[in-house]
């Protein structure tokens, strides 16, 4: 086999072994960015199980918004966390 040869062939070794490495650290990088998320989404959803919301949810205009009214009489108090966005 001439000198030509050898060098070819471990190219070639070197590049897959390369394209190896990528993979991992591709699904390495892809499990650090969906774990968290994924367990955030779980978490939600039992804390939302085992503590549910006072009061309930009403659609206006399409949208749902959340009310919670306690006590009674007057005056009437409307507490209102928006975003400041008009819709």
């Amino acid at each position: 086999m001439s000198r030509l040869a050898k060098t070819t062939i471990v190219t070639v070794v070197t590049t897959k072994h390369k394209n190896v490495g990528r993979t991992k650290v591709a699904i390495a990088v892809a499990a650090v960015l969906v774990v968290p998320a994924l367990l955030n989404m779980l978490t939600n959803e039992v804390l939302r199980a085992h503590h549910p919301m006072a009061g309930a949810f009403y659609l206006i205009n399409g949208r749902p918004m959340h009310l919670y009214c306690s006590g009674h009489d007057a005056p009437t108090v409307v507490l209102d966390a928006g975003e400041g966005l008009t819709g």
